[in-house]
């Protein structure tokens, strides 16, 4: 039977590299460290660690059971550090939820509001960053994340062990300055702005990755002469700039007298998927159903305003 010792070996294998690193690092004989390896891989019925030399390296097996090792033990180690304080001994009385800014203000806090009336357990609140998102749950930091499917689906290296549920989708609005669109009717391409100033979110971030991918489609290499996460921002930022920039529909702040939307074709149109993800061990809850039931509550309060609002930005 697999032992937590033999995963720690396993875990600290990766991490060091050799056995001898690994040895003096547990306090073991490497021969010790190569008995733990060996059993381990007979376990799997497939060798973890090929020798080379003095030296060795993990096999892909060995890298994805050692990638999972450390999962295992990490729960291992967080779970007994609960028990030795007393926590689990009671049952748990919070949630905790981990979303990127926008999904925070617009769906998660209005559910957490809603949460706190019920007066049953705590939610505890995270902002995160989409594209570190997946790791929290994976790691047991956080029960649920509301994170951005495209993200998700060029990631390769997600566990197979969390649920994803989707939300909603919303489409990105074309904002800019409205002295600058007074010179004429709103044109109806992107492309048509191709040659003025932009806005883009902050350099590497998920939406600065939507983003840039859809201009390049639309063959677009935008001059950028400012850049933020912050989506009000970005707005001040494009009337201050004269410039355009691609907004979430539901963070466009509709009372701005220095911008207005222009509609666009809809085969130009951008849109991101808001999903929640879970990892199959937060998903036994005995909260997270209500937690589900009023994101869900939130989530069809903004589709509500998205359909209200489409007419406006798609052409």
């Amino acid at each position: 039977m697999t032992s937590i010792s033999a995963l720690r070996t396993l875990r600290e294998l990766r991490r060091l590299g050799s056995v001898h690193a690994v040895a003096q690092a547990m306090h073991l004989a490497p021969s010790s460290v190569s008995q733990r390896i060996k059993g381990l891989g007979e376990e799997c019925g497939m060798p973890l660690f090929e020798r080379s030399g003095r030296g060795g390296r993990l096999t892909d097996t060995g890298e994805a059971v050692a990638e999972l090792a450390e999962k295992i033990t990490h729960q291992w180690e967080r779970g007994m550090v609960n028990i030795r304080n007393g926590i689990a001994q009671a049952p748990r009385r919070s949630v905790s939820i981990g979303a990127f800014p926008s999904a925070l203000t617009g769906c998660v806090l209005p559910a957490a509001e809603r949460l706190r009336g019920q007066n049953q357990f705590q939610v505890e609140l995270l902002e995160v960053d989409p594209r570190g998102a997946a790791s929290q749950v994976e790691h047991a930091e956080l029960d649920m994340v509301l994170t951005l499917g495209e993200i998700l689906d060029v990631d390769q290296s997600l566990d197979p062990r969390l649920t994803v549920r989707e939300l909603w989708r919303e489409p990105f609005g074309l904002v800019l300055p409205r002295a600058f669109a007074a010179a004429g009717d709103p044109m109806a391409h992107i492309r048509s702005y191709a040659d003025v100033p932009w806005v883009l979110p902050r350099r590497g971030s998920a939406c600065d990755l939507m983003v840039g991918r859809h201009l390049a489609r639309l063959g677009i290499r935008p001059r950028v002469v400012a850049r933020s996460d912050d989506w009000s921002l970005v707005q001040r930022m494009a009337s201050a700039t004269q410039a355009v920039a691609l907004v979430p529909v539901t963070c466009i702040e509709e009372e701005r007298c220095d911008i207005r939307v222009a509609p666009v074709r809809r085969t130009e149109l951008l849109e991101r998927t808001v999903v929640a993800l879970e990892s199959v061990e937060s998903a036994g809850s005995r909260w997270l159903p209500a937690v589900r039931a009023e994101l869900d509550r939130s989530a069809e309060a903004l589709i509500d305003h998205i359909q209200d609002r489409l007419p406006t930005i798609v052409t």
